[in-house]
């Protein structure tokens, strides 16, 4: 490789690998919405989701993707409460309601 190819790819990782940290970190939004929808549009109710060993299946792999950053909201309090915030944000934009199956044939 010659000199100038490998200056290319450092300066890529170097540009590269904060944007990916960036956007990891503010995935977590999205998927914690992304999760309450699906389980919103199950046709199920809150309690029944809860037993559901689907969704356990699917909190499982969002925790586990999302452990290196809860291991860093365990150790700084400043930066958990700013992701719960943040997480809370996303709700407030995109808002998620449990309605019963019989809600949902109704219209209500």
């Amino acid at each position: 490789m010659t000199e100038k190819n490998r200056w290319k790819v450092l300066r890529f990782l170097g540009y590269a690998i904060p944007i990916l940290l960036v956007v990891y970190v503010l995935s977590i939004g999205p998927a914690t919405i992304l999760l309450d929808y699906s389980k919103s549009n199950s046709g199920l109710t809150y309690y029944e989701v809860m037993d559901d060993p689907k969704y356990q299946q699917y909190e499982e792999r969002i925790g586990t993707f999302y452990t290196p950053l809860a291991l860093l909201m365990d150790s700084n309090e400043s930066f958990a409460y700013v992701v719960y915030e943040y997480i809370e944000l996303c709700f407030v934009i995109f808002p998620v309601e449990f309605k019963s199956p019989i809600e949902k044939n109704l219209g209500i």
